[in-house]
């Protein structure tokens, strides 16, 4: 970065000056302006037809949306996917329709890489819109798996200490961020679309009216001053702001963009220090990151007074001592080394993850941002660090992938076909007795149509039962035979919805369980019945037809024309007939027993 810019936005003046600190070295306005670089909100303005007229971008990467994509097309022509346009689109309507700040949440690809946004949309009356972006991937991601953190992250993305206003030409807000309630006691809606000079003390008022005057700040240059405004309660409160005009293609000045910091307790307390060095003061004194300056050797020069709240230590204990030395000697080994590394090859600047000691004596898990400042001669001298507490965040990863494992190994070792299939049918996740059993690994499932690995009338079938699970929001389940790789397997599939924290189904679970050889048991068991039905056939005619003449000859006989000896030879024939007769009845009966 060049002495006093941003991402070609020339910085004020005041920002170019140094800043002594009491007791300590001093920080530059070089080296606090690299603090002010980490923002990374994108920053867009928009005519009424929703064409991308300017953009406003800090030297961050991490949101991945090259100006040059959107900047002079109109939000048609920009590569959004159909449902992303149809969300923008709508919120753009409401917000015209309402004159209201709209937000939304979209996802998009980009490299392979899901990224997720957040765009805050506000009418600029008579001129068009601007537009917030955020990446919020990670608050995303951690919002899924911890639900209960979801309004502490909230609160921390929506409730930011300073105030941002964006003015028309004619002096009415288009926009004014919400901090705007818990600094003045109103509501940003309240404010929106009017002129604001009421709440301004007249003073600053003819101050500002004869020296923030455009010809005076050409380009993008800035106008540092401090002023008066009246609260809701009617008291005045001291704010420290940075306005500049905001010029179209033509040089014309379209938007006035104003970031205002309340200074009411500095301007109170610490009125002998000047305007510059009180509001440096007050931003590396209230952030809640710990800010430290380095010699080359890792040794601080100068640490923020949140070292206090994140690590127990004092600024004044950790002064002179060596950060490697508290760094978790697993994560201090080679990292001296790879920093000088990148220092030699021109990085100016990098990012860390390591744990380092705190007073009490466990380890807290830092995210750190290192910028180098180097001399006129471009050697390294010093080095500002910002470090953030992420040991929550860790340990919640620690967690998840705890809970990952269990749940993996309790689905591999099942002996159940596990798969799951999102809107689009692509295989999302299969179990290793899914891959046995469509003889291919299990990672190159992932990603593969479900029609792809099936035969086409089968698949047909399976699609018709997931889309039904989409549809329905119910499980099924169902039993069908399948075709894989010249075999025909039988399966009994459950085919359950699968939610995310909203409530809402991105994906189809389905369990099968491969039931053949009880499909063969049947089978085999279904023939066997048919032959005993023909045994019963046959000894139903065969036996029975002749035992019915020797029945039909015996009633024939006249008992009384019998004798004595003969009428009971009789009478025994008869019983013996009737009970065979009853034998094969009973046989018959048997056989159809299962059926009946």
């Amino acid at each position: 970065m060049r002495d006093g810019q941003m991402n070609g936005q020339l910085l004020p003046g005041v920002y170019r000056n140094q800043y002594k600190k009491t007791g300590q070295d001093f920080i530059s306005a070089e080296e606090m302006a690299e603090i002010l670089a980490s923002m990374d909100d994108l920053v867009f303005l928009m005519d009424k037809q929703r064409n991308f007229k300017r953009c406003f971008q800090h030297q961050s990467t991490d949101l991945l949306l090259p100006p040059a994509l959107f900047l002079n097309k109109n939000i048609t022509e920009v590569s959004f996917p159909a449902d992303v346009l149809a969300l923008m689109q709508a919120a753009f309507d409401k917000a015209e329709a309402e004159v209201a700040t709209q937000s939304i949440e979209y996802k998009l690809e980009h490299n392979k890489t899901g990224k997720w946004y957040n765009a805050r949309i506000s009418v600029m009356p008579n001129t068009g819109f601007t537009v917030v972006v955020r990446d919020i991937t990670k608050w995303k991601n951690l919002i899924f798996h911890f639900q209960e953190n979801e309004k502490k992250y909230q609160l921390l993305a929506e409730n930011t200490t300073d105030l941002v206003v964006l003015y028309n030409t004619d002096g009415r807000i288009a926009y004014i961020s919400p901090a705007v309630d818990h600094l003045l006691g109103f509501t940003a809606e309240s404010l929106t679309g009017i002129n604001p000079a009421f709440l301004l003390h007249e003073d600053d008022k003819a101050y500002i009216e004869k020296h923030f005057k455009p010809e005076l700040f050409p380009g993008d240059a800035k106008f540092v001053f401090e002023y008066r405004l009246r609260n809701a309660d009617g008291k005045w409160l001291h704010f420290h702001t940075t306005r500049r005009f905001i010029r179209n293609e033509n040089n014309e000045v379209v938007h006035v963009l104003a970031c205002c910091r309340d200074i009411t307790h500095r301007v109170k307390y610490d009125a002998a220090l000047k305007k510059s060095e009180a509001h440096y003061k007050l931003l590396a004194d209230n952030i809640l990151d710990l800010v430290a300056l380095h010699d080359v050797n890792g040794v601080f020069e100068y640490v923020s007074p949140s070292a206090h709240t994140v690590l127990g230590y004092g600024p004044a204990e950790l002064a002179g001592n060596n950060a490697f030395d508290l760094i978790h000697p697993e994560d201090a080994a080679g990292l001296f080394e790879k920093n000088n590394l990148r220092v030699s090859q021109g990085i100016d600047s990098f990012k860390e993850e390591f744990r380092i000691r705190h007073k009490e004596g466990h380890y807290v898990y830092f995210q750190t941002t290192t910028r180098v400042i180097r001399d006129k001669d471009g050697n390294a001298h010093r080095f500002l660090s910002a470090s953030r507490d992420i040991t929550n965040w860790k340990q919640s990863q620690f967690a998840l992938k705890e809970s990952e494992e269990k749940y993996k190994g309790l689905v591999e070792n099942v002996d159940n076909l596990i798969m799951m299939v999102d809107r689009d049918m692509n295989y999302l996740f299969a179990n290793q007795m899914a891959a046995n059993f469509l003889r291919m690994p299990a990672e190159a499932i992932a990603g593969k149509k479900m029609g792809s690995l099936l035969h086409s009338t089968t698949a047909a079938d399976w699609l018709e039962k997931v889309q039904q699970v989409f549809i329905d929001k119910v499980p099924l389940r169902w039993e069908t035979s399948i075709d894989v790789n010249g075999a025909t397997y039988w399966l009994r599939t459950g085919f359950n919805p699968v939610r995310n924290s909203r409530g809402e189904i991105y994906a189809v679970l389905l369990n099968a369980v491969d039931i053949t050889n009880i499909k063969r048991t049947e089978n085999l068991l279904e023939e066997q019945n048919k032959g005993l039905k023909e045994i019963a056939f046959l000894q139903s005619h065969v036996v029975r037809s002749p035992l019915a003449n020797i029945q039909h000859l015996i009633s024939l006989l006249d008992k009384k024309q019998l004798t004595e000896e003969n009428r009971i030879i009789v009478e025994l024939l008869q019983v013996s007939a009737n009970n065979l007769d009853n034998a094969v009845k009973h046989i018959v009966e048997k056989t159809y027993l299962p059926e009946q």
